[in-house]
């Protein structure tokens, strides 16, 4: 597929995690690749359904952060966990 190949490949309980890096596609265009490696309809659809829903990020790394916050919740700094 895109005549690459994916640069990550997981195991799930229910299927598979695919990851591409610098595919230039537009968002209409990911729900259609979606459905192709077989992602949930009923997920494709709520994520078409409203602009202001945070969509499932298909074909974009991910950075996932941790606040790390001190006994009275200040701030202590910030970690990259992915």
């Amino acid at each position: 597929m895109f005549k690459r190949l994916p640069y990550m490949i997981r195991k799930t309980k229910r299927g598979f995690h695919y990851g591409w890096r610098g595919l230039n596609i537009k968002e209409k265009e990911s729900y259609y690749y979606r459905l192709l490696l077989g992602d949930d309809l009923n997920r494709v659809l709520f994520d078409m359904s409203s602009d202001l829903r945070l969509k499932q990020v298909l074909f974009k790394e991910k950075e996932v952060y941790y606040y790390e916050r001190d006994l009275w919740g200040n701030f202590v700094r910030k970690v990259r966990i992915q």
